[in-house]
């Protein structure tokens, strides 16, 4: 059965080769700018009192290295991409019972697997648009100061886990930059859930969706 997939992957990759020519690999690295937004914030653990913030938005950067394939007959590329986002903040109050209150400072870094496709539409000599959209892997990496009564520390607790990404993009390439191309553009970014640590007195949380809108410039060398 093995050899049978193989077999099949093999001549997938063999006509799509020899419909769309040969093409060229390329490699690029990024630089994004990213606007993020955590909604849908609830407790998951035991239940000691409301939260005062039930989303957040925040100011990211981040970067991304990528290798992808130009076909020559085609107007698409395809790409594997890794993405580090540095850092979200989630942070937000629990209000306890007597007038307690329970302080959440988190900070999330990212990290994203992503497999995406372009579709270029040529219009000029230089300059043309292209969109496209992708989908992947991501990991959250949760980090969790806790103070009680915003007074002293309760402790640092850490939170790491893993969720389906997907994304959309648009922009613009401008070909014969520095040798290679430059990419200029938007690209909207589902990053799934992110839960925090489980702490000592039951309290657990979970922000249902993690959105981002990130400007991302690159720049592509062939290989």
């Amino acid at each position: 059965m093995t050899h049978r997939l193989l077999r099949l992957v093999a001549v997938v990759l063999a006509s799509l080769s020899t419909s769309a020519g040969a093409g060229e690999w390329y490699s690029s690295v990024s630089l994004i700018a990213a606007y993020a937004e955590i909604d849908q914030i609830r407790s998951t653990g035991k239940p000691l009192g409301p939260l005062n913030s039930t989303g957040r938005a925040d100011e990211v950067v981040g970067f991304g290295l990528a290798l992808g394939h130009d076909w020559s007959k085609a107007p698409w590329r395809t790409e594997l991409e890794y993405i580090w986002r540095y850092r979200t903040d989630m942070n937000f109050n629990q209000l306890l019972p007597g007038g307690r209150v329970n302080g959440f400072k988190n900070d999330i870094r990212t990290q994203q697997l992503m497999a995406n496709v372009y579709l270029d539409l040529p219009q000029g000599k230089r300059f043309h648009p292209y969109m496209g959209t992708g989908a992947g892997v991501v990991r959250h990496d949760v980090e969790t100061d806790r103070s009680i009564d915003l007074t002293f520390s309760g402790g640092q607790f850490k939170e790491s886990g893993t969720d389906f990404s997907w994304a959309v993009m648009a922009g613009v390439v401008m070909d014969r930059f520095y040798g290679g191309k430059l990419q200029l553009g938007y690209r909207f970014t589902q990053l799934g859930k992110v839960r925090t640590s489980r702490y000592p007195d039951g309290a657990q949380f979970e922000a249902k969706e993690y959105l981002s809108h990130d400007i991302v410039i690159s720049w592509q060398l062939a290989i």
